[in-house]
């Protein structure tokens, strides 16, 4: 069974192929979430984190897609995963992973996924500059969740976890009955309209990947202003304002790690670790 160092490995080796390939391109992410966390308090890893989150902005993950793509989706064994490339994933959110690997944590074991080891990249674009284009630009977003669904939810019916009653809202039955390559432009089309809707004069981008309020919509800083920051042995960028931004995340003691439980790849051990990680 794969050890936590092993997967930890893996996930930097994707990491730093990343960067390279970023350098070149031009594009760039900022290390997000517990990967922030665990560069400001342990200059690496949270030492029973498995995995790594990073922010990308919407245009810049298209360009990385398209890199990957003209590349046969396969750069020093790595692969791009997304709708296009797996169509029967149920994430929003764009992966990284390697393919000579099996993730021991990975969910939707009944699809046809790709089970390597990854990284996890957060989608941002700009919000809608008012609230009520902010309603179309959550509207948008949410019909690409909907569809991105298609057989995690004939998955969850199959077996008794849901019934069509649960899920019998119009655009789960349109995206169940149509072709692939339809629900595949709707999402990519669902995809750039919110993006359009966004105005750099917001101040706040919006969260791409991931349907919650609190996160949906952070302040533009926290991207658009970073710092480099050692991680194991490279240096990546961070929010400057890291301190508000690990505070509002993990609370104003981020850096005192509390007692609670977290399931190792191997075994259950009591660690210590910050709420939420």
């Amino acid at each position: 069974m794969a050890k936590i160092e092993d997967v930890q490995n893996i996930g930097y080796y994707i990491l730093c192929n990343l960067d390279d390939i970023c350098k070149e391109q031009n594009l760039r992410f900022v290390l997000q979430s517990g990967t922030c966390l665990g560069a400001v308090r342990h200059n690496g890893f949270i030492p029973w984190d498995d995995d790594i989150d990073l922010m990308m902005q919407y245009k810049q993950v298209k360009k990385l897609k398209k890199y990957f793509k003209k590349h046969g989706n396969n750069i020093n064994g790595i692969s791009f995963s997304d709708f296009d490339f797996e169509p029967n994933t149920p994430y929003t959110l764009k992966k990284l992973r390697y393919n000579a690997s099996c993730s021991p944590g990975i969910r939707f074991g009944t699809l046809n996924l790709n089970r390597g080891i990854g990284v996890d990249i957060f989608e941002y674009c700009y919000c809608a500059k008012n609230p009520k284009l902010m309603k179309l630009q959550k509207l948008f977003y949410g019909i690409s969740c909907m569809l991105h669904e298609k057989y995690y939810i004939r998955d969850k019916i199959r077996f008794g976890e849901a019934t069509d009653e649960v899920y019998g809202h119009v655009i789960y039955k349109f995206s169940d009955k149509a072709p692939d390559w339809i629900r595949k432009i709707l999402i990519r089309l669902m995809q750039n309209l919110t993006s359009l809707m966004g105005s750099e004069k917001s101040g706040k981008y919006f969260a791409m990947s991931e349907f919650i309020d609190k996160q949906m919509t952070p302040d533009r800083r926290i991207f658009d202003d970073t710092i480099e920051h050692i991680f194991v042995d490279r240096m990546f960028n961070i929010p400057k304002d890291y301190d508000n931004y690990l505070t509002l995340n993990y609370g104003e003691n981020y850096m005192t790690p509390i007692v609670g439980m977290h399931l190792d790849t191997d075994k259950m051990i009591i660690y210590k670790y910050p709420k939420g990680n």
